[in-house]
């Protein structure tokens, strides 16, 4: 058993019963983070079966450092009982049926009585649970929380690569499409489009990226306040509920929740977002909230947290609309954009981004690894497309005005309409 942050073993009895020996993988994370996040995991654990009924694993012993005789860092802790959710999912296991839409309904609803227990475990500060010499905590401030999450996304944007992420160019939606064959066609379209011009780790996507930093700063205000919406402290939260960790038992009864390694104390708002064990379908939405106990003033704020935690965390691939969606009244957000780059430290930025940038000879060379075994004929479109691209790469500092209308129709529009047709429409008009 192992996974990228942990390996670990089980430890079987004569009797049946069964333990969990894990150790952090040598070289995942340093020695003094893996310590604390182990110390950490350990806390949280003890702390949520005292204080309440939430089924975790219970631990039997630990060491957070390698100064025992072992020589490893470890815990030893219970097995979950039951299966994970993940083996009920299409051709996981043999013989595990899959999930009926009632069942995960039914497994919403418990965690959703699960996170109201939590919601209870407040802490007087944000961050990960560990007990000082005299077990006293300070509090601490919402806003700082938020502004820090902004401040980390905004470094990610100038320093590291933004993967797949185009902010006025999202990836197409599977829920927009009709069949597996046209959206898979349609994200053909989309990589050829981000290759011209590596639009993706361009400047200008990275300054996009910086300028809505800017302006989710200015939305925290507006977006923090627990004390009004939840009572004081901080609840405790997973730090990933999927279902790889969540276990239930032949009955679909939630039997254990495991891998708490970077639990934290969080705004109430945050963990009252719906677990993305599935697709946020509106049934498994309000399924989960039956089971919370919550002022329904608090949903509307839920979900503005969850759609600021989804931007600032580059966790969708929809970062415009969760921004969109951010705004408190419409906003022609292409306009507001290109606003703010006209600012003296918008113009000095973008320099400082665009020296990053690859070379025209480097990029030239990319391009022609991706588009130089085109079919002439089958592929005539997509020629087409790769052609206007480029040119539409030299044009505004964000390629946004047509090209952000050209991307949001393709991606309304089967794509079984050549993707270059939508071009050309949007160039006429």
């Amino acid at each position: 058993m192992s996974g990228s942050m942990n390996w670990a073993v089980v430890v079987a009895f004569n009797d049946g019963v069964e333990w969990i020996f894990r150790s952090p993988r040598p070289g995942a994370l340093s020695d003094e983070y893996a310590a604390r996040v182990l110390a950490s995991e350990v806390a949280t654990l003890n702390y949520i079966s005292t204080h309440s009924s939430v089924p975790v694993p219970e631990v039997f012993a630990y060491s957070a450092s390698r100064q025992n005789d072992l020589g490893v860092p470890y815990i030893l802790m219970s097995q979950a009982p039951g299966r994970r959710l993940v083996d009920y999912e299409l051709r996981q296991v043999k013989g595990v049926p899959e999930l009926m839409d009632d069942d995960r309904m039914t497994i919403m609803r418990q965690l959703g009585a699960i996170t109201s227990q939590l919601s209870h475990l407040r802490q007087p500060k944000i961050g990960s649970l560990f007990q000082d010499s005299d077990g006293n905590y300070t509090i601490g401030e919402e806003s700082a929380y938020l502004e820090a999450l902004v401040a980390a996304y905004v470094s990610h944007a100038q320093e590291l690569s933004l993967s797949y992420h185009a902010f006025f160019a999202p990836i197409p939606d599977p829920t927009e499409y009709t069949s597996v064959a046209s959206y898979r066609a349609a994200v053909g379209w989309w990589n050829d489009f981000v290759a011209v011009g590596q639009k993706i780790d361009h400047s200008r996507n990275r300054l996009a990226y910086c300028i809505s930093g800017q302006l989710l700063g200015e939305m925290v205000p507006r977006l923090s306040g627990d004390a009004a919406a939840g009572g004081e402290g901080f609840p405790l939260a997973h730090p990933d509920l999927h279902t790889g960790n969540v276990f239930v038992d032949s009955e679909l009864n939630v039997s254990c929740l495991i891998d708490w390694g970077f639990a934290s104390a969080v705004p109430a708002s945050e963990l009252l977002a719906t677990p993305p064990l599935w697709e946020p379908e509106a049934g498994l939405v309000g399924s989960f909230r039956c089971g919370v106990v919550a002022d329904r003033q608090m949903w509307g704020r839920v979900d503005r947290i969850w759609s600021f935690q989804r931007v600032v965390r580059l966790l969708s691939t929809r970062d415009y609309y969760h921004f969109a969606a951010l705004c408190e009244e419409a906003v022609d957000i292409p306009f507001l954009f290109q606003q703010r780059a006209q600012e003296r430290g918008s113009k000095k930025l973008l320099e400082e981004l665009a020296a990053e940038d690859s070379t025209a000879e480097y990029v030239a060379k990319e391009e022609l690894a991706s588009f130089g075994t085109l079919n002439a004929v089958d592929d005539y479109g997509r020629q087409e497309t790769v052609a206007m691209a480029r040119e539409s790469a030299g044009g505004s500092t964000f390629y946004t005005a047509e090209v952000y209308t050209l991307l949001r129709r393709s991606l309304l529009r089967d794509s079984s309409e050549r993707f270059a047709i939508i071009l050309f429409e949007t160039r006429a008009e």
